[in-house]
């Protein structure tokens, strides 16, 4: 199945665990988050700035898989 844009975990769902991957590596170019496993860089520009944010933002809450329901 497909991931959403803005799922940097994987876990077929946008939700606070991606906010927090993606601030971890605010305004830098992702090389300097060795803590973050997941590419933040969304819009593929070189830099997690707010058109990540904006990514994450347009799939809050939304889940792509089963979800639990």
């Amino acid at each position: 199945h497909p991931f959403l844009e803005g799922d940097l975990n994987k876990d077929c769902k946008v939700d606070y665990m991606d906010l927090f991957f993606l601030q971890s590596c605010w305004l830098t170019d992702g090389n300097d988050c060795s803590e973050n496993p997941y590419d933040a860089d969304v819009f593929k520009d070189g830099f997690i700035d707010f058109r990540d944010f904006a990514v994450v933002g347009d799939n809050w809450q939304t889940c792509s898989w089963d979800c639990g329901k």
